[in-house]
């Protein structure tokens, strides 16, 4: 090794202490820090959250069907509404000579 490279080398260690006594400890690494586990852990609770929500909003949407024995009768139907009768269609009637009808 050149002696060039030795002093480099010992410039480059003396400045990573440097910044090391600047900035006190170095910073954990990511997986250690518990505020991004909890960030995760609130990530995943959310989208299971969802997947939750969705396939109960689907197994509602399902239709259900109600069955029953087969029975002879009569159908009776009924219908009781409200409101003004309106007609399809309309015709004007007249009549070319006057007097009662």
């Amino acid at each position: 090794m050149s002696p060039n490279a030795e002093i480099r080398t010992a410039e480059a260690s003396d400045t990573d202490d440097d910044v090391t006594s600047l900035l006190g400890a170095p910073a954990p690494a990511w997986w250690r820090r518990p505020a991004a586990w909890l960030g995760l852990l609130a990530i995943a609770g959310v989208i299971g959250g969802i997947g939750w929500w969705w396939t109960q909003r689907n197994a509602q949407a399902v239709p259900t069907y109600v069955t029953a024995q087969v029975t002879r009768g009569d159908l009776r139907v009924s219908v009781i509404a409200n409101g003004t009768l309106q007609p399809t269609r309309t015709i004007n009637i007249g009549s070319e000579l006057s007097g009662t009808v």
